[in-house]
């Protein structure tokens, strides 16, 4: 298995995470375990999560579901924005909805994306809310550590004397191994450029569309999501252009690109190739692409194909919009 050296870890962990924004509890547990059981089965080691995601239970069900097998992953979860809650009414509409979900899987994906990467607007990162937000998060997840503590959308404005004086403790003490900031490139680079020492991982989205990671400190650690989500649909959603553009970019790299099980893992190891030294998340509410996505983490195959799919584009040799 490829695996990534963690920061301040003993461990390593799989080059590719399971990104748990789609873990659900409530009516849904039962089904969401399953998932996190087989993405373990298929070789997945490090799992991110928040007290957001899921509406407010995804670190419940992960708790529940890696118990008896924390010491074999990296778990990184979030602090800054606050826990929703699961209502009985949100559940009903939940499984009201699943049908068409089913039915409209590009629909469902588009809206997915907006609201993965929609985050409130009411964050907190004063030190007592950090604490509590730790705390619970730890309770949740059945651990006595995180591998990292993310901050979670957090800009350079919102990292005060005091935030960062907690956050060196909490690191010193080891209830979290490491500390990063999850949030857009260019907030990371005006952190990294200010706080160069202050975090071990920063985490961000990327895609071909980006083609380069963003120059931040030179001991950081690189965790990359939305490689599938944002290229996908632009590459092959557009019927007389898309089709041109993945003819040649098939041709280019010798993988037929019009397969969408093919374009997916390409466009992951497009991620993988880019940031070698790190993890690209992947999130999936289904277990078939749980699976193809696995096929990452042992086999380099892909990852050659997507190093020459940005080869490619670095030439001109399509147009690209995103």
């Amino acid at each position: 298995m490829a695996s990534v050296a963690f920061p301040r870890s003993p461990k390593a962990t799989s080059r590719i995470g399971f990104g748990c924004a789609y873990l659900t509890g409530g009516f849904e547990e039962r089904s969401n375990r399953r998932l996190v059981d087989i993405a373990y089965e298929e070789g997945y080691r490090h799992f991110d999560v928040a007290p957001y995601y899921g509406v407010g239970t995804a670190e419940d069900v992960l708790g529940a579901s890696l118990k008896g097998r924390r010491d074999t992953v990296t778990i990184a979860s979030k602090v800054g924005i606050p826990r929703p809650r699961l209502s009985i009414q949100m559940q009903l509409l939940r499984m009201a909805a699943l049908p068409m979900r089913k039915l409209t899987p590009a629909l469902t994906r588009k809206f997915g994306t907006k609201i993965v990467s929609s985050a409130p607007a009411n964050r907190d990162y004063s030190p007592a809310v950090l604490e509590a937000s730790i705390r619970d998060s730890l309770k949740r997840l059945k651990t006595d550590y995180l591998d990292v503590l993310l901050l979670h959308d957090a800009n350079l404005a919102d990292l005060t004397d005091e935030v960062l004086s907690f956050l060196d403790k909490r690191r010193s003490e080891g209830n979290c191994r490491s500390i990063g900031i999850a949030s857009a490139p260019s907030e990371l680079i005006a952190v990294a450029a200010a706080h160069k020492s202050s975090f071990d991982v920063f985490q961000y989205p990327w895609s071909i569309f980006d083609a380069e990671l963003p120059k931040l400190s030179d001991n950081a650690f690189h965790i990359t999501h939305r490689a599938i989500m944002r290229a996908f649909e632009a590459l092959a959603g557009f019927p007389a252009k898309g089709a041109l553009r993945l003819r040649t970019l098939s041709d280019a790299i010798g993988y037929d690109l019009n397969d969408r099980i093919v374009l997916s893992k390409v466009l992951l190891g497009a991620s993988i190739s880019r940031n070698t030294n790190g993890i690209a998340l992947v999130g999936t509410r289904r277990i078939d692409r749980v699976r193809h996505n696995a096929t990452l983490i042992y086999d380099d195959s892909f990852v050659e194909a997507g190093r020459k799919l940005l080869a490619t584009i670095k030439l001109g040799m399509v147009t690209l919009g995103a």
